[in-house]
């Protein structure tokens, strides 16, 4: 099951009903070909996080990210380079086609891993405007969807697919994505929280494509709320690589 580098989802003008019968795809076949965008077997990136809080204070953490695509769920495992003092912390997320899935994280300098629950998955990742629910993949089955319109974002025609979680400890309570209809690449996102009000926009800013899979290679995720902001840059990417399932293990996590 493949899914964009970016957990996890991402959607005006005109009743895209018409659209839909035209291409003969359902919202459900729109998010799921969305998801499930082919990206090879495998990728190693390299990944800039740029962080500007509040009050404009600037923060720059810099990962590597090795992704396993499968059909039984996706496996990522993150880990931080710089700066120093989160040097070899990690994140690992496994995802589980017919279960709850798995994620946790890697506190290098304490030595301690803890796991990712549920109920904390709305948590910031790393002190950005992601949570780990933002960082993780999910399956289109997780979600309900309705196709709402049609736009073009710079010469690109768009689906506008709105989804809802189904879990209800998400704070998501709507999620509307833009998707290049050629491509199935998420161009624009919004969230909303429990009282519909936006949380949330995502815009990518740069799109490419490498080694002949399309990547959003420039991503900006605005919390409207707090007026902060988070930029995701991805430096290198390599797809292919043959990376194994035993990469992907909480003993891998905690030996860097």
């Amino acid at each position: 099951m493949r899914k964009i580098a970016f957990a996890s989802i991402f959607a005006l003008i005109l009743g895209l009903a018409v659209a839909a019968m035209a291409a003969d795809l359902s919202a459900d076949e729109v998010a799921k070909k969305t998801m499930e965008r082919d990206e090879g077997l495998d990728k190693v990136e390299t990944m800039k996080m740029t962080i500007v809080t509040s009050n404009g204070k600037t923060k720059e953490r810099t990962l590597q990210i090795n992704k396993l695509y499968d059909d039984a769920g996706n496996m990522q495992l993150m880990r931080f380079v710089e700066p120093a003092k989160y040097k070899n912390y990690g994140f690992l997320s496994l995802q589980h086609k017919d279960g709850d899935d798995d994620r946790w994280m890697y506190m290098a300098r304490q030595k301690k891993t803890v796991r990712i629950e549920s109920s904390n998955q709305n948590d910031s990742f790393m002190n950005s405007d992601l949570s780990y629910y933002d960082m993780s993949d999910h399956d289109a089955a997780d979600q309900t969807h309705e196709l709402k319109g049609s736009a073009v974002i710079d010469g690109k025609d768009c689906w506008i697919l709105s989804s809802v979680p189904k879990d209800k400890e998400i704070e998501y309570s709507r999620i509307e994505t833009w998707v290049w209809k050629d491509q199935y690449v998420p161009l624009r996102l919004k969230m909303y929280d429990a009282n519909g009000q936006l949380i949330k926009e995502g815009t990518a800013q740069r799109i490419e494509q490498i080694n002949g899979f399309w990547t959003v290679m420039v991503l900006k995720i605005e919390n409207v709320q707090q007026g902060s902001n988070t930029t995701l840059t991805i430096l290198e990417i390599k797809h292919n690589q043959g990376l194994k399932p035993e990469l992907f293990t909480l003993q891998q996590l905690e030996n860097p």
